[in-house]
């Protein structure tokens, strides 16, 4: 790490953080895909 990475830590941790948002979003979206699909399964059946 750099200098001003140790100075900033606060930039660091912010794309952390962004970068771990988007990674729960695309876990959310799969998630909630997966129990629509298994509860149209259910239904169906």
């Amino acid at each position: 790490m750099s200098a001003a990475a140790i100075k900033e830590p606060t930039t660091v941790q912010q794309i952390i953080t962004e970068e771990h948002a988007d990674l729960l979003k695309d876990i959310a979206s799969f998630l909630a895909l997966s129990l629509f699909i298994t509860a149209v399964l259910i239904w169906a059946y």
